[in-house]
Order: structure tokens, then sequence, then C-alpha cells
């Protein structure tokens, strides 16, 4: 199902389901992040079910949680996403190791038109979010396998329909692959996380 129109980047509550007919393949991007053959066919089979939290602290610090569900048994860590642009503590995750991350927002007009992983993350957003002029930019980093995962989330309109998405750069020396993945909203959180 499309986005409501009152979901937005600073109403991102409830519960999201991958599209994968709507989304790029993910497999390259996989096997860049050094993902085994066999976990990324597991992967690319199952369905994937974020649950999504985000509310403010006591000092304005903007805070995501991300419950993430795949179908067949795998097992995601939850994503605390504190929106403070300071690298994180380390975190392990079973899929990809050992990682830090540090999110905040940006503004698309910061972004670089000519540079090989901003002028990705800065194309093709729906109207409303180019005229906020903001995106939720994260940056992920392995510390296991070597590669960075620039990331930024949006709304894009897409056969009609204002979809969330959140679109990844990964780069591993001079190699660069990129995937859009395409959220449906299901429905509101039953709980507030």
């Amino acid at each position: 199902m499309a986005a409501p129109p009152t979901k937005t980047l600073d109403n991102l509550d409830g519960i999201w389901t991958l599209n994968k007919r709507l989304s790029d393949p993910f497999d390259e991007v996989l096997a860049l992040q050094g993902i085994g053959w066999i976990l990324r066919k597991a992967i690319g089979m199952a369905s994937t079910t974020e649950q999504v939290s985000q509310s403010k602290d006591e000092h304005g610090v903007e805070h995501i949680t991300i419950n993430q569900t795949i179908t067949g048994g795998i097992k995601t860590t939850p994503e605390h996403r504190v929106h403070n642009d300071t690298w994180g503590e380390k975190y392990g995750d079973p899929i990809f190791g050992q990682s830090r991350s540090r999110h905040r927002r940006v503004r698309i007009s910061s972004l670089k038109e000519d540079d090989s992983v901003e002028g990705l993350l800065k194309r093709g957003w729906a109207q409303d979010v180019i005229k906020a002029d903001e995106l939720i930019d994260g940056i992920v980093e392995s510390l296991n396998h070597g590669w960075v995962a620039r990331l930024a989330c949006g709304f894009e309109e897409i056969n009609g329909e204002r979809r969330f998405v959140r679109r990844t750069v990964v780069t591993k020396g001079n190699q660069v692959r990129h995937i859009r993945m395409v959220y449906d909203f299901k429905g509101p959180l039953s709980n507030k996380q």
C-alpha cells in the first residue's frame, strides 16, 4: 500500500514491508558486503517487515528504532538510530558482522550531483521531499569486511503512488553498488515501541 499523506520523515511510525517487485535486486550489494551465496539467496526469497518507531528525546535529538522481521528464521539486530551526526558504538549483527554507524538529517541541496555516491542519493525524490529539502541520512561502516554504506531515506512517486524509499550506496575499495528499496505501508504499530 502506498504511504498515506500523514506519513512524512517526521512521522514514520508504523509497519512497513519491503516491496520486492518495486525494489532493486540486492544480490550484488550483499555480495559486496561479504554475504555468502546461500544466505543471499535466502534473503532474496524472504519477506521483510519493519516496525518503525520515531521519537525525540528531552534534548530534541531524533531517535528511530527499527525492529526487522525476516521470514525463514533469519535473525537481525534491532536498529537504534540516533540522529546526532556522531559515530555510535560498534555493534554486532549476525548477518553483517561488527559495524558502527552515524545518522542525521541532510539537506538535499547540500548533496553533490557529481559525486559518485551523493549524486545517486540526491535525485528522484517526491516533490514534497524536494520542497522540504531534507532527507534522513546515514553511514554504516563495516569493521570486519571493509565496506561503507551510505543511505538516504525519503519518499518517491512510483507508478503514481507515494512510497517510502531507502536508497543505499555501498562502496568497498573502488567498487560501488547501489540499491533502491521500496516499502509498502501496512498500518500503525499496535503498541508504541
